[in-house]
């Protein structure tokens, strides 16, 4: 008999196995031979088929219901909203900027963009550590002046509305600038900006020669240079970096006072040469 058959007695199922007694003859001894069967059959062993692998046989254990679980809830008190989530609601150029449900402006398809969000994103720039900045680093970050043009009513608009904010002092002219760092600070640098005058470069300025002319290495038909002093050299631009405008000038006599952890967005460097050049530009400018 197969190891993996279990013999036992026979169940009450078995029993059904009934023998009409009527048809059958008794021998001398006074016995039916149906009732000698039903004695020989009760005395067979049983053989039960074992369960297949793939039956689904639990013990009493497994099948004792698990004891309840109370749902877990979720008890952090809401804050108030982070100020990304506030910023897509806030007032950026004099308008109320639509939320665009947490998605990047880069990442919508163009019907859905917003330019000027999308301007800002590209130009907003991160937190840069302290060891980033060195003389001679080309980079560009967005500035907030007052509108110094502006009338004392404010009714007049004097420059592009996307570039013009209201404040309970006066209109806010916000523009991004590029700049050359020139020295360093325990908690700030010195930055030279860079302008362009609205393409003008230095037609209506009269002294041409605070400014200094900023040439690209990879502009294949550089235009002379705008003042007397000879064009500051870049000699690497990072990845993505747009050419810079010929008509841009470095305004040498405008250093700028900037703190270490204002966002910025790298783009290059100046040649040591220049840099060196640049130093000794703003030296000779400055009051004795």
């Amino acid at each position: 008999m197969p190891s993996n058959y279990n013999v036992g007695r026979i169940t009450s199922g078995m029993t059904n196995m009934n023998i009409d007694a009527s048809k059958s003859s008794k021998p001398p001894g006074g016995q039916s031979l149906s009732d000698k069967l039903q004695r020989e059959l009760n005395a067979l062993p049983i053989v039960r088929q074992a369960p297949k692998e793939d039956d689904n046989w639990r013990t009493i254990e497994s099948k004792r219901p698990e004891p309840s679980r109370p749902p877990r809830t979720n008890n952090r008190q809401l804050g108030p909203p982070s100020a990304a989530a506030r910023s897509r609601n806030q007032v950026y150029g004099g308008r109320t900027t639509p939320s665009s449900g947490g998605y990047k402006q880069e990442f919508l398809p163009p019907a859905h963009q917003n330019p000027a969000l999308l301007e800002a994103e590209k130009n907003k720039g991160t937190k840069l550590p302290k060891h980033f900045f060195r003389p001679g680093t080309l980079f560009r970050a967005v500035l907030h002046d007052q509108d110094f043009t502006a009338t004392s009513s404010g009714s007049q608009i004097t420059v592009p509305e996307k570039h013009r904010t209201p404040s309970i002092y006066g209109p806010i002219y916000t523009k991004v600038r590029h700049m050359i760092v020139l020295a360093l600070y325990e908690d700030h640098y010195i930055a030279i900006p860079l302008f362009t005058h609205n393409g003008t470069g230095l037609d209506k300025k009269v002294k041409k020669d605070e400014f200094v002319s900023i040439r690209d290495y990879r502009d294949k038909n550089p235009i002379p240079a705008l003042s007397k002093h000879r064009p500051l050299k870049i000699e690497l631009v990072n990845a993505g970096i747009a050419l810079f405008d010929p008509k841009s000038t470095a305004h040498i006599t405008y250093p700028l006072a900037r703190k270490y952890d204002l966002p910025v967005v790298p783009e290059g460097l100046i040649a040591l040469e220049s840099l060196n050049y640049l130093i000794t530009l703003f030296n000779q400018a400055a009051p004795k």
